[in-house]
């Protein structure tokens, strides 16, 4: 499993990780004030559930693992983090179905993914 966690983090630094389309559609509502909003949070939440998956991850806590995946997967997807929340989906799948799963490589592949939303985000507001 490592090695898909390595072949995909190579393919995330060549690809957008926040979907154009969803942006775009963000950007439109309440007059271009909520998109601003929205990342803000995101990023402030996003980055407190990457240290508590790290620690879940650390306690070998898979219930704690699914449970906040499950919760980034949700917010990634809203925000147009598709990529993030498609990884976090596997994770959590992996971990409530009791699949075999290098926790270790799983997190840093969320973490990586992390940090290329949050510098297209950066990027985005300018």
């Amino acid at each position: 499993m490592n090695a898909n966690y390595s072949t995909a983090a190579a393919a995330a630094d060549e690809e957008p990780q926040l979907n154009p389309e969803r942006i775009a559609l963000l950007a439109k509502l309440r007059g271009g004030a909520l998109l601003p909003q929205l990342l803000r949070a995101y990023r402030d939440q996003s980055a407190q559930q990457v240290v508590q998956i790290e620690a879940a991850v650390e306690a070998n806590d898979l219930q704690a693992i699914g449970r906040i995946t499950h919760t980034m997967k949700s917010a990634s997807f809203s925000v147009g983090a598709n990529k993030l929340g498609e990884l976090c989906g596997r994770i959590e799948s992996a971990v409530r179905g009791g699949e075999p799963l290098d926790t270790t490589a799983a997190c840093a592949m969320l973490r990586h993914l992390h940090q290329r939303v949050l510098e297209e985000m950066t990027a985005l507001q300018g």
